[in-house]
């Protein structure tokens, strides 16, 4: 759970950045319950750097300013358990978390347990960053796209392909290419978002990509910027950007799973969310290769 959560969180480093926040991670071992601080091991398993922490040297220099090593991680843990209360519904890992502002103060917490009948996977990055951590400034399709990974190493050859599928993706949709659009997704059922499948099995709606593709729905005008891939180390990737339907000003922060079948990436999932200077998502769209359902505030 640990190192689904720390490759999921590196994919979106340069939001992080733009929200001015610092991911500081704090664990408890099932076998004891001690907090500690991310270990290098931790960190590897994520498919994770971690040169420079067996010395003790500052991590951010490898991982970025958007991951931090706690002080007195006995502490946060104390406070982490006040915010779990005496809650064992779940035999599965559980996860959460909270939010200070620049002054110290805490701005918003909340949980997720990681059980796959949900479809939650864990921690949902973008939805903390579109519903309670903002970006600081207003957001421009000028921003321009990433050259380096999360490590600050140049692009490979893979991180570019992963860019060049992910402007495809968006071709088809602002042109209402079906076709293309259904070559790029992978449709075997495994990869089909779990989330989508729990709302549809209770009554929700999904529409298909032949309504969402129609000439009326579709978003013709729609631009992206800020765009970027990151590997994770279990061989799919995740790539994010930053959407901008209209000329109303509006921004959105959306996020592509990949996975690789016969030496091309393919599309697994698509998420997009509210992602604009002080205003909070109200919801958030979800799509696999069935089309997308709109989730509301209270579905997230």
């Amino acid at each position: 759970a640990v190192a689904a959560s720390l490759r999921d969180a590196s994919a979106y480093y340069r939001r992080f950045s733009q929200s001015r926040t610092v991911v500081v991670p704090v664990i408890s071992e099932e076998s004891s319950a001690e907090f500690r601080a991310v270990t290098a091991d931790d960190l590897s398993r994520a498919g994770l750097s971690s040169a420079g922490m067996e010395d003790g040297d500052d991590d951010r220099t490898t991982l970025g300013e958007w991951f931090g090593t706690p002080v007195q991680p006995d502490a946060w843990g104390r406070y982490l358990t006040a915010l779990l209360g005496d809650d064992t519904s779940s035999d599965g890992p559980i996860e959460c978390w909270f939010a200070l502002s620049l002054r110290g103060r805490s701005v918003a917490s909340g949980r997720k347990i990681n059980e796959e009948t949900t479809g939650v996977a864990g921690l949902s990055w973008d939805q903390l960053l579109g519903d309670k951590l903002q970006p600081m400034e207003i957001q421009a399709a000028t921003d321009r796209d990433a050259i380096t990974t999360v490590a600050g190493t140049p692009f490979t050859e893979a991180e570019r392909e992963v860019l060049t599928a992910q402007s495809r993706f968006y071709e088809c949709l602002t042109s209402g290419d079906q076709q293309g659009l259904e070559d790029l997704f992978v449709a075997e059922a495994p990869t089909l978002d779990a989330y989508i499948s729990k709302i549809v099995a209770e009554g929700g709606r999904l529409d298909g990509w032949d309504f969402c593709l129609a000439d009326a729905n579709r978003p013709k005008q729609l631009r992206t910027g800020s765009r970027d891939a990151v590997l994770l180390s279990d061989g799919t990737a995740l790539s994010t950007c930053l959407e901008f339907p209209d000329q109303s000003g509006l921004s959105m922060l959306a996020t592509q799973r990949w996975s690789r079948e016969d030496g091309l990436w393919k599309l697994v999932a698509h998420k997009t969310i509210v992602y604009m200077y002080n205003r909070s998502a109200g919801g958030l769209l979800r799509c696999d290769s069935r089309g997308c359902a709109a989730l509301t505030k209270g579905q997230m």
